[in-house]
């Protein structure tokens, strides 16, 4: 049951770290939008709950410390999924914005206001995609098969 623990307190750290290094940066807008939120959530966190639920195996309590293993688990997957999300994040921003208006002049006219919105959205849709595939591999790494997996 440690695992579901670990996945939902991941997610949790990422989710807020990104929201913190966005605001940070400035690029404007939630990097999830609603929908796209809970179908991360559902995706990589929902489903494979109930799945490492079934999985579990019956024993004894681990005899490392509780919060020693969270933490040693969750920091480094947390800190690494942000900076790598804030990067797909920032880049895909910036790509959209240059092939939508041929420039990255600041003249705030209402096409130049339009392309970045547009650009915020496709730059969601890539996080999103780009999070339900690392959080699908962190599910190796939650319970791993092999001890290839441990660190």
């Amino acid at each position: 049951m440690d695992s579901v623990l670990k996945l939902f307190l991941t997610r949790v750290i990422y989710v807020a770290l990104l929201l913190i290094a966005t605001s940070i940066v400035g690029v404007g807008g939630f990097p999830f939008a609603p929908k796209q939120n809970s179908l991360l959530a559902l995706i990589t966190v929902g489903i494979p709950s109930i799945a490492l639920t079934i999985w579990a195996r019956p024993g004894s309590a681990s005899k490392r410390s509780l919060v020693r293993s969270f933490v040693h688990f969750m920091l480094p997957a947390a800190l690494l999924l942000t900076l790598a999300a804030l990067v797909v994040f920032l880049v895909e921003v910036l790509l959209t914005y240059v092939g939508l208006t041929g420039s990255l002049a600041d003249t705030n006219t209402p096409a130049q206001l339009q392309a970045g919105l547009q650009a915020v959205a496709m730059a969601q849709s890539a996080l999103t995609t780009f999070s339900v595939l690392c959080g699908l591999l962190l599910i190796l790494f939650v319970e791993p098969a092999t001890k290839f997996f441990t660190g």
